[in-house]
């Protein structure tokens, strides 16, 4: 699946949070051999990372949406696994 879009659960910062907020991107493949691949965000949560424990359910709710989305659209899903972890309950912030 090296050639796949994906959806990518990331951080973005913003200057009132220096923790970041959660925040998914689009990945697209390289167009030529050896370029990068194009990094695009999507959307944000506008919720601290550090905050994310305090607000579960609208944290898990944010991440089954896009999870459902990518899925639906033929789209890798995949997430910063030094960030989150999912859980047999959903998602959490593991490292801030």
């Amino acid at each position: 699946m090296k050639n796949k879009i994906k959806i990518l659960l990331g951080r973005s910062t913003v200057s009132n949070s220096p923790a970041g907020i959660p925040a998914f991107y689009l990945i697209k493949p390289p167009e030529t051999k050896g370029a990068e691949p194009t990094k695009t965000l999507l959307i944000s949560l506008n919720l601290p990372l550090d905050q994310v424990k305090d607000e579960p359910e609208i944290f898990n709710r944010f991440v089954f949406i896009w999870e459902d989305y990518a899925r639906e659209s033929g789209y890798e899903f995949d997430y910063d696994k030094e960030l989150y972890e999912k859980t047999g309950k959903g998602w959490k912030v593991v490292g801030d």
